[in-house]
């Protein structure tokens, strides 16, 4: 009896042993789960903080990216691209200008002191047209076709986007200023590319600030489109002078440039009359016109000849017609 007891006292104690490890062990599943769910919001945390990390790194890539193509286009330098744009259609083209984001760049007295120091009178005039805007509002508040229309009655204008200007003259010469071919290329995109090979005006043309200054000096960027349109201006002159039918319209319109713009000194500043001259010199404007200056005189005194010789034949045509008529009576 007393083994019995001992034996039951024994597998109770087992029993109540084996309860105990069980708690123990189910305690110990317990911890397992509560550790691998903790692990597991500690991975979702970390992969959560490492993607905001990945994107933030990204952005600042990004952002690094921008800058340095910033700087990029900073280093590189600004070059004037030349382009010819019909006369008729230069209305139309201010407005794709201004659709494509162009603004017309206004020029005032207190903001580009330098500017309208620099240039003479006649020169602004022609060339700054803005600097006599007295209310910008009213330009500002016309619709795009409008704004055009105000351009296209004046000599010049000058637009601008970010760091990119375009120059147009309303004879349809144009320029880019810009460090961006690409941009060139896009602005250049209804040009007259027939005309521009008749003036020999390759499509790739284009010239360096660096030759005129080191510096990006704005007057002399100015200065030198303005002799270069002279240039390209007499070569379209000289191209319409071969054709009869425009002697007419293109002698007008020699006079006019002469006149308006030619013959006009640039500015007083000493180092910007001795860059003018450079710069003229190397264009070899006075050679070109003196040359079509002549051409015209010849052809000129031609058709007088031509006329004096028309009204000659016409008289004896008369006097013959007058004599058979009289002996016919």
């Amino acid at each position: 009896m007393e083994e019995k007891k001992q034996v039951n006292n024994t597998i109770s104690s087992k029993e109540k042993g084996d309860k105990t490890i069980g708690i123990k062990e189910q305690s110990n599943e317990t911890i397992s789960r509560e550790e691998l769910t903790s692990k597991k919001k500690k991975t979702r945390n970390n992969e959560k903080n490492d993607k905001e990390l990945s994107s933030k790194e990204q952005n600042n890539m990004d952002l690094s990216d921008k800058d340095e193509d910033e700087k990029n286009e900073t280093k590189r330098e600004k070059r004037i691209y030349p382009y010819i744009i019909a006369k008729n259609r230069m209305q139309g083209y201010y407005e794709t200008l201004l659709d494509d984001g162009y603004k017309i760049k206004f020029f005032n007295k207190k903001n580009n002191k330098e500017i309208y120091d620099f240039f003479l009178p006649a020169v602004r005039d022609y060339m700054f047209w803005t600097f006599n805007l007295i209310n910008t509002k009213e330009f500002e508040e016309m619709t795009n076709d409008l704004r055009a229309v105000v351009c296209a009655n004046y000599d010049c204008s000058i637009f601008q986007k970010g760091t990119t200007q375009v120059v147009c003259f309303n004879a349809g010469v144009c320029f880019a200023i810009t460090s961006k071919r690409e941009e060139a290329n896009y602005l250049k995109e209804y040009r007259e590319r027939k005309e521009m090979k008749q003036i020999n005006l390759r499509e790739d043309t284009s010239y360096a600030i660096s030759e005129i200054s080191k510096e990006e000096n704005q007057n002399y960027i100015y200065m030198y489109i303005l002799e270069l349109y002279k240039m390209i201006y007499l070569n379209i002159i000289a191209k319409d002078i071969q054709n009869p039918n425009k002697f007419d319209r293109v002698r007008e319109d020699f006079v006019k440039f002469t006149g308006g713009i030619y013959n006009v000194k640039i500015t007083d500043d000493t180092k910007g009359n001795e860059l003018a001259k450079k710069i003229e010199s190397s264009l070899e404007l006075d050679n070109r016109y003196i040359k079509i200056d002549d051409e015209f005189d010849l052809m000129y005194k031609n058709n007088k000849l031509n006329d004096k010789k028309y009204r000659k034949i016409i008289t004896i045509i008369i006097l013959i017609t007058i004599i058979l008529v009289c002996l016919l009576r």
